[in-house]
């Protein structure tokens, strides 16, 4: 019988591949695959995702029992002080307090302030030339430095003398003009030089323990100006004041947190009975 001669198949009729497979179009195993790659990448992310809550919540638990530490101590250290001060009266020795009249000050610890956060600081309260930063507790002044650096005035307040004097040595790097512009008192941030400070201070900042917060909340609220910024990092401005910008600054254990001074009458209404 004569062989008949047949047409190859086109490319849309099943064909069978070398295996002996017939396909037809795209291979249902690649359509597989992509699915899977899909649901592979999104498991990773998800993945990914949950690390990274687990670190930040791990960071949150660790500044929690950092900062309950150095409560504690400076706690500590601050009755043991007390305890010697109270003996000391009883034997007519008086008081043997370096500042001699600032026991009712919660001293707070020194925790540097990161630059990254001083930068965000600056950021929030808008600070430029025009603005009078005042750090109760300054350090070693980087917080006033950054922000003479943007050509605003600076005047702090730090009782440690290790700590002052280091201020005072990083300030003698910088320029003449900036220096000129920063003041750092070595004294406990009261009596008249504080009052005196506070009335020019358009920005404050506190990094303070919220003992010493409290301490010092009347005397701000009393004489800085209306409409002057309070940024408080990491622990509230008190209870009178609701921030005005908040901003948790890489975790929410350290949140920088801007309050506005009110007038004067909001702010007897505001501590009124009732």
């Amino acid at each position: 019988r004569p062989v008949m001669a047949t047409a190859a198949p086109s490319p849309s009729v099943d064909s069978e591949n070398e295996g002996g497979c017939r396909s037809r179009g795209p291979s249902p195993q690649h359509d597989t695959t992509g699915e899977d790659g899909g649901r592979t990448t999104k498991s990773k992310v998800g993945a990914q995702k949950a690390m990274q809550h687990f670190a930040k919540a791990l960071q949150r638990k660790v500044m929690r029992r950092r900062i309950k530490a150095l409560i504690a101590r400076k706690r500590a250290t601050e009755d043991a002080k007390a305890r010697l001060c109270s003996f000391d009266k009883e034997q007519g020795a008086g008081s043997d307090d370096e500042d001699g009249k600032s026991s009712h000050l919660f001293r707070s610890p020194f925790v540097p302030t990161c630059l990254a956060a001083v930068e965000e600081f600056l950021r929030i309260a808008d600070v430029g030339a025009n603005d009078v930063v005042c750090d109760i507790g300054c350090g070693d002044g980087r917080v006033l430095t950054t922000a003479a650096r943007s050509g605003a005035k600076g005047i702090g307040f730090e009782i440690d003398e290790q700590l002052h004097k280091r201020a005072m040595q990083m300030l003698a790097k910088e320029t003449k003009s900036l220096r000129e512009r920063v003041v750092i008192y070595h004294q406990p941030a009261e009596g008249a030089r504080l009052i005196e400070a506070l009335k020019q201070t358009t920005v404050l900042f506190l990094f303070l323990l919220p003992e010493a917060i409290r301490s010092l909340e009347p005397i701000i609220l009393e004489h800085m100006q209306p409409k002057a910024r309070i940024v408080s990092y990491t622990f509230r401005f008190g209870d009178s004041l609701a921030p005005v910008k908040s901003v948790n600054f890489r975790s929410s254990v350290t949140p920088l947190r801007m309050y506005e001074v009110p007038s004067r009458q909001n702010t007897h209404s505001n501590n009124s009975p009732g």
